[in-house]
């Protein structure tokens, strides 16, 4: 019988593209694995999907910071316990990953370890020198262990790169050093930025001659490219009836520098231009909800310039009345005279007249002679002092109490030429 020859290097040949063939089949398996473990990491919102994450690629820190990130904010110590071995194990995976060490740091410091949570937090700032995010989680975790000194250096180095770090900057400091302005500039920086912030959370805390004094310190220019920071001041000047700080303010954010009026001046005095008539309009003429009376702006009848107010009576019960009205801002304790022109073709009974009140308390200051009913223009004014804690009056039309029953108006009044004149300072304290 014949012998066959083995061909070992044919055999060598085929065992080595099997074996390669389980190494290729190996790593795509490995690489699908860990493929579909970091998809379903990036999706996971509960902890049994990323469970299902780590389980396909446990050597995958995404997949462990997930699951940290979720269990950590359950109310269960075992899940926080779990939830910190995750976030070791995912610093273990990925050593150059600062985002991860941050978690590790806020893990960390929930869990008690504050000592801990500042090595982590070191160890972000380390790796990430540059980013704000790093320096301010550092440096609060630092404030937390009454470290302040070296806080504040991070603080306000994390300050600088991004400036969404001001605004609670500039609350921490202003708290810690009690208001010291010098050492919360010296702390965090004097910046416009910081000075902005700074003002919006002295605003917010109706600390308003410290904010209007912080705010005037920063360049006029820079001021008025601050527009949202600027609105929150003045929303909060406005709720607290602040009204020469909110005019001061008001400037940068209306379209117009020019559509808000000085202090003691009434705003578009002929109704030369439009009016909003929003009822909760501020320093400019306002108009009450309803529909009676009817008030627009006259071509036809008017004392000085093109137009004036019309206010148009129908036949109404009488109890239906909406005003007109507008809040001047004016310095505390100072004399006014209001004046205004008014012409009235009208039937009824009752009065129509304008009153001056305070815009803080609501006061009635003065109320002008009631408008003649039927008339050519004539000239009406009274003389007022504002209150010396005031710093706004507001002027509005009313309807005196009417005797005879519903008191129905019909006909049409025309009012023009408006006019506040300051006529006098504040009263002298007294002893």
């Amino acid at each position: 019988m014949p012998k066959t020859a083995l061909n070992l290097e044919s055999v060598g040949s085929k065992i080595g593209v099997v074996v390669a063939g389980l190494v290729v089949v190996s790593f795509l398996l490995y690489s699908a694995s860990s493929f579909f473990g970091d998809s379903i990491a990036a999706v996971a919102d509960t902890a049994e999907l990323a469970g299902v994450a780590i389980g396909l690629s446990p050597g995958n820190a995404k997949s462990h910071a997930k699951l940290a990130g979720i269990l950590n904010d359950s109310f269960k110590d075992a899940d926080k316990k779990i939830a910190l071995q995750n976030a070791e194990q995912a610093v273990r995976l990925s050593p150059s990953d600062y985002n991860l060490w941050m978690s590790l740091a806020n893990l960390r410091e929930s869990n008690g370890d504050m000592e801990g949570a500042e090595k982590a937090a070191r160890a972000a700032n380390s790796l990430a020198p540059a980013y704000a995010d790093a320096q301010w989680a550092l440096g609060n975790i630092l404030l937390r262990r009454e470290k302040n000194d070296e806080a504040f250096k991070f603080l306000k180095t994390a300050v600088a790169a991004d400036k969404k770090y001001a605004g609670p900057a500039a609350r921490i400091a202003w708290d810690i050093f009690e208001g010291d302005r010098g050492k919360v500039s010296k702390a965090i920086g004097d910046s416009n930025d910081v000075k902005m912030a700074l003002s919006v959370y002295l605003a917010s805390m109706k600390k308003f001659d410290e904010a209007m004094d912080t705010w005037r310190s920063v360049p006029a220019e820079s001021r008025a490219a601050d527009k949202e920071r600027n609105q929150k001041i003045y929303a909060a000047l406005i709720a607290s009836k602040k009204y020469l700080g909110a005019l001061e303010v008001g400037r940068l954010i209306t379209v117009s520098g020019e559509s808000l009026p000085e202090a003691s001046k009434i705003n578009n005095p002929s109704f030369e231009s439009e009016i909003s008539g929003k009822p909760n309009e501020v320093f400019d003429w306002a108009i009450d909800a309803g529909s009676s009376p009817s008030i627009g702006i006259s071509l036809e009848e008017k004392h000085s310039g093109t137009t004036s107010l019309a206010l148009a009576f129908g036949s109404n019960p009488g109890k239906a009345f909406r005003s007109v009205r507008q809040v001047i801002a004016v310095e505390p304790g100072t004399a006014h005279k209001l004046r205004f022109f008014a012409k009235a073709n009208l039937k009824t009974s009752a009065t129509l007249a304008w009153q001056i009140a305070d815009a803080v308390s609501n006061e009635v200051l003065a109320t002008t002679e009631s408008i003649e009913v039927q008339g050519d223009w004539k000239e009406y004014g009274a003389e007022f002092r504002v209150p010396a804690d005031s710093e706004g009056v507001v002027i509005r039309m009313v309807r005196a109490p009417c005797t005879e029953g519903a008191c129905p108006i019909t006909g049409t009044a025309w009012f023009d030429s408006f006019e506040l004149t300051k006529t006098g300072g504040r009263e002298p304290e007294q002893d």
